[in-house]
């Protein structure tokens, strides 16, 4: 039986100061009652899944009020099948989400390496394809070459294979995934990927966190039930440069 944690922090008071970090989009006032209802929601559906039934742990870590970026967890840390990688955010001023994170990714993961200096890389530029060996690592403005070299090394002990990929115009490989004008979809359908292209008239439609779990002890696909699919409102996450994946950490373990 395969069980899914989910490590998730509150949103950061300092959102109502905007001061988030931005790379790519201008600046926009940022509700922080908005953001916390919309991250609320977010929460809640893993919420109801324990509530029915499924094989979910959920981490709820506190807020880290001077820290306006904080709630975006994805980007300190990595939890793979057998490791973890703690990094070093591209921007110095998000740095200090690094050791908060350490006792709750160590618990999860015994083994974990740290990006180290000259090293940066961002949560939100590295994707890991399940089920296969690939973890691709966008270079953008965020993750450089040194930051990219460590991840190979480190998860080529793993068994795992990182390719870099070249971002351009957006902040994070996650953030836009997958435009021709910021990615070369080559890169993917080289490896055997398959390309789902989204309508031009739902650029957000790609924004999608998705996950699997098990209820009763069994895979969801093997008990009959349709994939579940949950809509959620995420346009003032949005504007401090966040998507749906930003706002967790997902980890399985037997």
């Amino acid at each position: 039986m395969t069980k899914l944690t989910v490590v998730c922090r509150a949103v950061s008071s300092a959102l109502e100061k905007q001061t988030c970090e931005l790379t790519c989009i201008e600046r926009q006032t940022i509700s922080l009652e908005a953001v916390r209802k919309q991250h609320k929601a977010y929460v809640q559906v893993f919420k109801e899944m324990i509530e029915d039934g499924y094989d979910i742990e959920l981490i709820e870590l506190p807020a880290l009020n001077e820290l306006p970026d904080s709630m975006f967890v994805e980007d300190v840390s990595m939890i793979y099948n057998t490791c973890a990688v703690i990094t070093r955010p591209g921007a110095p001023s998000r740095r200090p989400e690094v050791d908060p994170i350490l006792d709750t990714v160590t618990a999860l993961r015994q083994e974990n390496y740290r990006i180290c200096e000259p090293g940066t890389v961002d949560g939100g530029d590295v994707l890991y394809v399940a089920n296969s060996k690939y973890v691709f690592v966008g270079k953008s403005t965020r993750s450089n070459d040194s930051g990219y070299e460590q991840m190979k090394e480190y998860l080529g002990k793993h068994g795992l294979e990182c390719v870099q990929c070249v971002v351009k115009n957006c902040l994070h490989l996650n953030t836009l995934l997958l435009s021709p004008k910021w990615v070369d979809p080559e890169i993917f359908t080289s490896r055997g990927f398959k390309v789902v292209e989204v309508d031009s008239n739902e650029p957000a439609g790609a924004n999608v966190l998705s996950f699997s779990a098990e209820k009763n002890g069994k895979p969801l696909r093997t008990i009959g039930r349709p994939t579940r699919q949950v809509v959620l409102e995420a346009d003032e996450i949005a504007k401090a440069e966040g998507s749906l994946t930003c706002c967790s950490l997902l980890s399985y373990s037997a």
